[in-house]
């Protein structure tokens, strides 16, 4: 009897399974072409792919399923990724060179994705479809994406605008090694006319100077600059100064500015950076290192990043609780907080090492004049490492 029920209940779990949908499927791609594990008539996912290797997976799950993918082979061509789900993406010794006008590796899933690393895994960007449009970037994720494993995933941009990675969610990275390479140049130059004019009535009451030391005497106010004649306002900009030309006049300044730049990672929510290894290297004007437009949080994980622009930027919070961190910069802040009050940058532990070769304006570190909260760990951040000639390169 006990035999009997044992066979009713393997059979009615084959059943059951048999009914249920697969939710894993694996994508290799190997000879210019890829291939899918689906069985023919398995309509849990739609599968695409091109004579250029290019893929589109769908993802037609219920609502409820979390789909795996497993990708691995190599080629010159790209993979999409379209779902609703909860997905598990696993990379596992897989190398795309992008085709041109297509992002390498983009993930198309409004829901969160885990990308998991296993081995060596290699992304390059596709060359760009023409002269007046960025190329596609190497990673791109629309949802929230996780990073973890024990393996490696390197991204390399090479073309014009191309971005390492781009993702338009939240972004936490827990495990494995994550490079970075961008060296293609921006899209287009433009001149960006800052104000920095300033009029002080001379007969205003004069502000109280501190004294000069030791004498006692009073310091005197800077000599009022004269108003420029007509010749010069197509340099200053038009005219909206008062009758009366007695003032400080400082110039309007002209700056310039990028579109379309390289940077290495760009996040439009919040990073959390937890685990692991990130290595970001940008080379062209405008390129940021790594950009979180919410917030930064890092507990750990070894973070090594040299860019031609800032090196770690974000309009929110950057908080820093541990990990080891070392950021340079060559031509503007190593790292740049844009949050405009008090707790800009927050630091409770790890060791974070900052260098701006740019010289003044620009800072090492950069919260726009409001206060810093540094209790804990190491925070070094002086001109005489801006020498070193092995900066990123120690272990």
């Amino acid at each position: 009897m006990r035999y009997l029920l044992f066979l009713l209940l393997c059979t009615t779990m084959l059943l059951l399974s048999s009914c249920s949908p697969h939710t894993d499927v694996t994508v290799t791609w190997k000879d210019g072409t890829a291939k899918c594990s689906l069985q023919k008539g398995d309509r849990t996912f739609l599968f695409e792919v091109d004579k250029h290797a290019n893929v589109v997976l769908e993802c037609c799950l219920p609502p409820t399923e979390k789909p795996v993918i497993r990708l691995r082979g190599k080629a010159k061509g790209t993979f999409t990724y379209k779902a609703e789900h909860p997905s598990t993406i696993i990379v596992d010794g897989l190398n795309l060179s992008g085709r041109s006008g297509k992002t390498t590796f983009s993930i198309k899933n409004t829901q969160p994705t885990t990308l998991i690393l296993r081995n060596e895994n290699k992304l390059h960007d596709g060359s760009q479809a023409c002269d007046t449009v960025s190329a596609k970037d190497c990673l791109r994720s629309k949802g929230h994406l996780t990073i973890m494993g024990d393996g490696e995933l390197q991204l390399k941009a090479t073309h014009t605008g191309s971005k390492g990675m781009k993702c338009k969610g939240n972004f936490r990275m827990l495990s494995g090694t994550l490079k970075v390479s961008t060296t293609g140049s921006y899209l287009r130059e433009i001149l960006v006319e800052r104000e920095a004019r300033f009029l002080q009535n001379v007969d205003a009451p004069k502000p109280d100077f501190p004294p000069f030391p030791g004498d006692g005497s009073p310091m005197p106010p800077p000599p009022p600059m004269p108003r420029p004649d007509d010749s010069l306002f197509d340099v200053f900009g038009p005219d909206d100064f008062q009758s009366d030309s007695s003032g400080w006049f400082i110039p309007s300044m002209v700056e310039r500015d990028y579109k379309g730049t390289c940077k290495g990672v760009k996040i439009m929510g919040t990073a959390w950076i937890e685990g692991g290894e990130l290595k970001v290297s940008t080379s062209s004007p405008g390129a940021e290192g790594f950009e979180a437009k919410k917030g930064i949080n890092i507990s750990g994980g070894k973070i090594r990043i040299e860019a031609y622009d800032d090196g770690i930027s974000s309009n929110g919070q950057i908080i820093v609780t541990g990990g080891d961190i070392r950021v340079k910069s060559t031509h503007n802040d190593a790292i740049d907080s844009n949050y405009g009050k008090a707790g800009a940058y927050v630091q409770h532990g790890g060791r974070v090492e900052v260098i701006s070769e740019a010289g003044p304006p620009e800072e090492s570190l950069d919260t726009d004049w409001t206060p810093i909260v540094h209790d804990g760990g190491e925070l070094i951040a002086n001109p005489e490492l801006q020498k070193e000639p092995n900066f990123g390169k120690r272990p």
